[in-house]
């Protein structure tokens, strides 16, 4: 049977402003783990992320920049040495962000690449020539970044900055003393006050935009592509996929006020059915051509060269991206695990139609598990499978817990009754039933990812061969690839 290997714990970030006060004597071992239970300690209450949320939305003029050119000046980076490639948008900015270092790279350039949210290790975020930096690597630059800010605290900016904002600063710390030629920046949230709009781009691309993070964006397809179009800068091309008509619109009126050449924006098309892409289903396609367009104008724009073709047919071929459209074949067992992270209804929508093509012709026992974070709305997501639209034979709602991680819980979101005793995976299960046809399954709660498994193989004793398609979460997902992959950081 498969094995669970031994391996260290994930946590979960947020994009938070304000914290509270990080005192030096917190973080006494000045290894990498000491690095990560110090990191841990700048992830942003409750209250604070309420506080920045009204603040946001009360005030759209916030301007948060100040913040962090305070910090930029205290570690002593200069950004304008960093030559950048900036990406934002609701769907695919990690993949497209990932297609553009690998043609890069391929080209031959020394990559710097900044996403998030991690999956296993919060390395993941800041990677150089394709890889996730090292544990050590990430300690140097951790307390070197911790000691100056602590350094140059002052009476205006009494704290450290929050979790994602600290790990932003030392990716720039990163990737200028280890002097990469190009670095990838994809945003946090939104795009207009996000930690990583103070760079000086070459380049920018918006990817499509959908519903997402509204409590803070707004509540309208136009609200939130105003947020993500403030990374346009003055004069520096940008380039989007197809959006729909409210989202283009916004776009191109700030591309307008905020680029200024013409034309300010230029919209992409999908690269050819012919392409080979490492990364899988259709979708890609979409944003690879906008990867391209970014590879192609930064490399113009650096050296006035064009990308050679046979480099550009390899970084496309060769770009992966974990947890997004990723298949993994378990050893000993018969069991295909298709994993991707789509979390809101448009990705769902994609995912969906990626496991019908590559499951399609398989005669195995179709399997969803799912999980969903608790600020989204788990009826959104699975509607994409109601209505006879279901491929499954069976159904598990099963938590993120690898039950190793204390960290990572699933809380009850307040819409729910705190009286109602139920899981939030329970409650996930009843939202299924209003939602299935009645030839459909029931579905099953797990209580962790190492049960879950346990089940599957137990399942295919009964069936045989199996296929899981594992969505809804990146954090259910990273889950797996936890246990899974549990070296994939140093593969």
């Amino acid at each position: 049977r498969f094995a669970l290997p031994s391996h260290h714990t994930r946590t979960q970030s947020s994009y938070i402003p304000r914290n509270h006060c990080i005192s030096r004597s917190m973080a006494t071992s000045r290894d990498y783990p000491g690095s990560l239970r110090a990191l841990n300690n700048l992830q942003s209450n409750a209250s604070t992320i309420e506080s920045w949320i009204a603040q946001r939305r009360t005030n759209p003029n916030i301007d948060l920049k100040p913040e962090m050119v305070h910090h930029l000046e205290s570690l002593g980076i200069d950004l304008s040495k960093l030559s950048v490639i900036h990406v934002a948008g609701t769907k695919g900015k990690g993949s497209v962000c990932a297609v553009t270092e690998s043609i890069l790279r391929r080209s031959g350039h020394r990559t710097g690449l900044y996403t998030s949210p991690h999956l296993v290790s919060v390395r993941e975020r800041i990677a150089i020539d394709g890889k996730p930096i090292s544990p050590e690597l990430f300690a140097k630059y951790f307390w070197e970044t911790w000691d100056q800010l602590e350094a140059a605290k002052t009476s205006q900016y009494p704290d450290l900055p929050s979790y994602f904002r600290f790990l932003t600063l030392m990716a720039f710390k990163v990737f200028q003393k280890e002097k990469v030629d190009v670095s990838v920046i994809e945003t946090g949230v939104g795009g207009r006050t996000d930690a990583t709009n103070v760079v000086l781009p070459v380049v920018t691309g918006i990817t499509p935009i959908g519903y997402d993070h509204m409590n803070v964006l707004g509540n309208t397809l136009s609200e939130i592509a105003f947020e993500k179009s403030g990374i346009f800068k003055r004069g520096v091309p940008a380039f989007t996929t197809p959006q729909t008509e409210e989202a283009m619109k916004m776009l191109k009126s700030r591309a307008i006020e905020l680029i200024g050449d013409e034309p300010s924006l230029v919209q992409v098309s999908p690269v050819s059915p012919d392409v080979i892409l490492g990364l899988a289903g259709d979708h890609q396609r979409t944003n690879a051509g906008l990867a391209l367009a970014l590879s192609q104008t930064w490399k113009r724009k650096t050296s006035g060269t064009e990308l050679k073709e046979e480099d550009v047919k390899e970084g496309l071929k060769m770009a992966t991206w974990p947890g997004r459209g990723e298949t993994i074949k378990l050893p000993k067992v018969p069991i295909t695990l298709r994993l991707d992270g789509a979390h809101t209804p448009e990705s769902m929508e994609a995912c969906s139609q990626w496991f019908r093509e590559v499951s399609a012709k398989s005669p195995a026992t179709k399997v969803l598990v799912f999980n969903c974070n608790t600020n989204r709305d788990p009826k959104t997501l699975l509607q994409v499978f109601s209505g006879g639209k279901n491929p499954f034979q069976k159904i598990y709602f099963c938590s993120n817990s690898t039950n190793r991680d204390k960290i990572l819980q699933d809380k009850r979101p307040g819409k729910f009754p705190e009286n109602s005793g139920k899981t939030w995976q329970e409650e996930i299960s009843e939202t299924w039933k209003t939602l299935k046809s009645p030839s459909d399954v029931d579905g099953t709660v797990v209580e962790d990812i190492p049960t879950m498994i346990e089940q599957l193989e137990s399942l295919t004793r009964e069936v045989g061969e199996i296929e899981v398609l594992i969505t809804g979460s990146l954090y259910q997902v990273g889950g797996w690839e936890e246990i899974v992959k549990p070296n994939m950081c140093d593969a």
